[in-house]
């Protein structure tokens, strides 16, 4: 037996410039994590920078709003209509990922060996939002009479961004992304920057091709076969079509390249690339 429940946690206050830190108490099975902002998703874009969610001071999120709802659009096409929460933002990408149950519910977060969970929001300059608030969705399993059973940590996708010094057109090649032992990437997302245009990219691994020279026309039409979206302003590069062994695990990988070619420069600041992994894979799934 299963029970799934809504819980909301405190309400805390932003400021512009400051950083506002939210514990989120560790007990049960942690599904989702949801924060509540007052504020439309136009405002939330403008107004909230940085988002980081830390398990054990170990991020699995650490992206700005805007960057959190543009991965919603690119992934959330295979499940549903990724758009109409305004002020709620999700921080656990699996459902958008995966639309099977038996992988989906794979990814959540036990509580076995967590001591600390917390969600660090910080706010640019202030306008029309002011405050956040956490919710968390748990179903945490319970045995014949009703008690509840304590889960490992588990299978969890992880969504961090990586800031490039780029400013020109051409080829920028980046070899410093992580190859952490466990993980496997399924999307990485390179941002156009602030005035930029890609226009094709190529992607490798041990040297191996798995992204030859692609134009961005026709990544756009392979995105769609897969389910997802090449929104406006990024080249995303695709490792999964939401089944069971369709990722790019790194494992053995000492060598991972990707080539952004730009028709425009990015601008003064650079551009950031957005990286979404699976950590610690289950490999006993039944579909």
């Amino acid at each position: 037996m299963t029970l799934k429940t809504v819980n909301a946690h405190s309400t805390r206050p932003l400021t512009t410039g400051a950083t506002e830190t939210l514990q989120i108490p560790v007990y049960g099975r942690i599904q989702d994590v949801i924060l509540a902002f007052d504020g439309t998703e136009a405002q939330i874009r403008a107004e909230v920078g940085l988002i980081r969610l830390s398990i054990n001071g170990s991020d699995l999120i650490s992206l700005t709003a805007a960057e959190l709802y543009d991965l919603y659009e690119m992934l959330g096409v295979k499940v549903f209509d990724a758009t109409g929460f305004d002020g709620a933002l999700s921080l656990n990408l699996a459902p958008l990922i995966y639309n099977n149950p038996a992988i989906r519910d794979q990814f959540g977060w036990g509580e076995i060996g967590v001591t600390n969970i917390q969600v660090a929001v910080t706010a640019l300059t202030l306008s029309n939002v002011s405050s956040v608030r956490a919710f968390t969705i748990r179903d945490t399993p319970r045995d014949a009479n009703g008690k509840p059973i304590k889960q490992a940590l588990g299978a969890r996708i992880k969504a961090v961004r990586y800031q490039q010094n780029f400013n020109a057109t051409g080829e920028h090649t980046v070899d410093t992304l992580p190859r952490d032992l466990g993980t496997a990437y399924l999307l990485v997302a390179a941002s156009d920057g602030a005035s930029g245009a890609i226009t094709s990219g190529r992607c490798s691994a041990n040297s191996v091709n798995i992204y030859e020279e692609t134009p961005i026309d026709v990544n756009a039409l392979y995105l769609s076969r897969s389910g997802l979206d090449q929104i406006g302003g990024y080249f995303v590069y695709n490792f999964t079509d939401g089944g069971i062994n369709s990722r790019l695990p790194m494992e053995g990988v000492t060598d991972l390249r990707f080539v952004q070619t730009f028709g425009t420069a990015a601008g003064a600041a650079g551009y950031p690339i957005l990286t979404v992994m699976a950590v610690d894979f289950p490999t006993n799934i039944a579909t």
